[in-house]
């Protein structure tokens, strides 16, 4: 009896600690073999800590380089690391390459997108591609540009590509969102249970991106697109007139206030608009001929430009009225509070207010601020940007400073499309002030405007 007692219990503690247990097929498997794989570099970039493998059997492995061990394209070598992935495809991680001398790397094959989204091989995954895709945009970084490209058809999938980029190379301007381009490239694949997550092509150098038609800026749908963006903040900013106009009823000086607005809308922004009008209408009766639709296109422009300034000065004059408490520098605080992409990167700085004088020209030095920060943030990839504001009773000086990749100002006057520098230098001189700036490649930019009081 207590032998049979003993083996009950036996085995009702190996029953127990058999359903305690963790179901293997539960249990995530991951590879940790350490293995010596042999074949020819499909792709290496100097600086990255990755590269692909053509193993003999024709399979290619993604090797994630140990510090220290560089790769070459078109050298055969023995990889040894850790295995961290073997399905769908072989990847390798803390490798020690060694040298065994020349191999022959495979011929591209011209694909599309679509057919590289292939999870289980035979795939393309490590092998040399090319690809005529089209551009839905562009990303510069400080040591690469990124592409967002699509197969032509445009219902078909779309793909991440890249190359370095120095901070000194200049930007192609043909390579632009829309634009046509061929593409020679090494895909890399992310992959989950689903199937494939995320395609990049890795490209060699910015001589393997072919541009190989850019497309026209004023074509019909873009046009009429900048035409309502146009009208719609013309409406939003005369409904921001009419609502300051009502508030200003409940003043003394409201009357007078809305006469002076009157006239000054009559006469000169109903002409604005009307010539504005007049190079629209121009601009759809020749829209066959490319550069005339530009010359139109660009009358417009102008037109809605000097429409919008002078609605500006005045709402500024509309504001200050009875508000004489108010600050140059709370102007500009405000102003950058609505811009989201301010945040974080535009610092104001303010020693002493000007005077009354000075502080009535809010709007065109607010316009000179804007197009200094806009010209740091989108040409100049800032990440900082400081904007100060001084005056010591003799002179009013405004400088905005950024740590971008700079330029070269009298290269810059000197190309055609290029007005930014001359707008501010414009509007500087428009309210009796002088303007400079300063910058050379690699050093960041400085713009002032400075003001002499009389």
């Amino acid at each position: 009896m207590d032998a049979m007692r003993w083996m009950k219990t036996v085995v009702a503690s190996a029953f127990a600690l058999a359903l305690s247990a963790p179901c293997a097929a539960n249990v995530p498997h991951v590879p940790s073999d350490h293995v010596t794989v042999t074949g020819v570099v499909t792709f290496a970039r100097s600086g990255d800590l990755f590269a692909f493998l053509r193993q003999d059997d024709g399979t290619c492995v993604r090797l994630g380089l140990l510090g220290g061990n560089r790769a070459f394209v078109g050298e055969r070598i023995a990889a040894e690391g850790d295995v961290s992935m073997s399905e769908p495809n072989l990847r390798m991680e803390s490798v020690v390459v060694t040298h065994l001398g020349t191999g022959e790397i495979p011929d591209r094959e011209q694909v599309k997108i679509s057919a590289l989204y292939k999870p289980a091989p035979p795939n393309r995954f490590g092998l040399p591609v090319e690809l005529t895709v089209r551009v839905l945009d562009v990303n510069r970084r400080r040591t690469q540009l990124q592409l967002f490209v699509r197969d032509l058809d445009r219902a078909a999938r779309s793909a991440t590509a890249s190359f370095p980029l120095r901070e000194s190379d200049n930007f192609d301007p043909d390579l632009r969102i829309g634009a046509l381009v061929r593409i020679r490239a090494t895909p890399s694949l992310e992959y989950t249970p689903e199937g494939v997550k995320n395609l990049t092509l890795n490209i060699l150098s910015r001589d393997d991106v072919e541009v190989l038609s850019r497309p026209p800026w004023w074509t019909p749908a873009r046009v009429l697109i900048a035409v309502a963006m146009a009208f719609l903040a013309l409406a939003a900013l005369c409904g921001w007139v009419f609502f300051l106009i009502r508030a200003r009823r409940a003043e003394a000086s409201s009357h007078e206030e809305r006469l002076r607005l009157a006239r000054d809308l009559h006469d000169e922004f109903q002409q604005q608009l009307a010539g504005t009008m007049f190079h629209l209408d121009a601009a759809a009766s020749v829209v066959e001929n490319p550069e005339a639709v530009a010359r139109q296109i660009a009358g417009a422009r102008k037109s809605l430009m000097n429409t919008q300034s002078g609605l500006r000065s005045i709402l500024w004059g509309l504001q200050r009225a009875g508000r004489e408490a108010d600050t140059l520098a709370g102007l500009f605080r405000t102003a950058a509070a609505r811009m989201p992409h301010w945040g974080g990167v535009v610092e104001i700085v303010s020693e002493g207010e000007p005077p009354i004088e000075i502080r009535r020209q809010g709007a065109r030095l607010l316009m000179i601020l804007q197009e200094a920060v806009g010209n740091a943030l989108r040409h100049g990839g800032a990440r900082h940007v400081a904007v100060r504001l001084s005056d010591d009773g003799r002179r009013f000086a405004m400088s905005v400073a950024d740590d971008g990749c700079g330029f070269d100002p009298a290269a810059v006057r000197g190309e055609s499309g290029h007005m930014g520098l001359s707008n501010m230098q414009t509007r500087a001189e428009a309210i009796g002030g002088s303007f400079s700036v300063r910058s050379c490649p690699g050093e960041g930019s400085t713009v002032e405007v400075e003001i002499i009081h009389d």
